[in-house]
């Protein structure tokens, strides 16, 4: 299974940021946190860009899962979005 991977990558940003979630592997649900928390097969399932505002520092973690297949390693990014 291949890991979560993250668009824009992890940095400092000036501008509010949309973050998008991908995985290589074909029919993968991808999971995911935005508290530092590792992922769980409880986590919110990822249907679409994540908001990362204005004056906001985000950890998002992430891990692929499909039925039959070991799960993914989980993957993080970290945002912090600050005005100049």
């Amino acid at each position: 299974m291949a890991a979560p991977s993250f668009s824009p990558a992890a940095g400092t940003y000036t501008t509010a940021k949309n973050v998008t979630i991908h995985c290589t592997t074909s029919g993968a649900k991808i999971l995911y946190t935005t508290d530092g928390s590792d992922p769980t097969a409880s986590s919110t399932p990822y249907t679409g860009a994540i908001s990362v505002p204005l004056n906001t520092t985000m950890t998002i973690k992430a891990m692929a899962i499909k039925t039959d297949w070991t799960d993914s390693p989980t993957t993080s990014a970290g945002y912090n979005v600050t005005p100049n």
